[in-house]
């Protein structure tokens, strides 16, 4: 199976790219048309607005590229900046990292005791391979939204 980021996450950064192409829109319009305003001018606004352009695409672009296969050999995954496999003999189970306020799930490496991080870790996902590796103790799962 092929799991893919949450719909949530990908809507929002498809969001966020609209509302960057209409402010490139916008600022190139008034750039053409030659309108100033006493701060500044538009050029800088489009260059601006360009540049967050550039970083909604990439992050747009990343989170649509993101995926984990599990598969009866294991897991695959890939994201924007890294990617990698993992053997079902290689996993130990799951765990999670604690900080101040949230926890981050991973898989916990049975040679190191490692915690390996997947670029996402949604509830499907989570599901799929509580199954193989075991669950995460109850008050994390709801903490993450896995747990009704």
């Amino acid at each position: 199976m092929i799991f893919h980021p949450t719909w949530k996450d990908r809507v929002a950064y498809l969001l966020v790219l609209t509302v960057c192409i209409g402010l490139v829109g916008y600022t190139g319009f008034m750039v053409v048309r030659g309108a100033t305003v006493k701060v500044g001018s538009f050029g800088q606004a489009l260059g601006a607005s360009s540049i967050l352009f550039a970083l909604a695409a990439w992050l747009n672009w990343g989170a649509y590229s993101a995926y984990v296969r599990v598969h009866e050999g294991g897991l695959e995954w890939k994201d924007s900046h890294q990617e990698g496999k993992l053997t079902w003999e290689e996993i130990k189970g799951i765990g999670f990292k604690q900080y101040p306020k949230f926890a981050k799930p991973g898989l916990v490496l049975r040679s190191t005791q490692e915690l390996k991080f997947l670029p996402f870790f949604s509830p499907a996902l989570y599901a799929a391979l509580r199954e193989r590796c075991g669950r995460l103790p109850a008050e994390v799962e709801k903490k993450l939204g896995f747990r009704s």
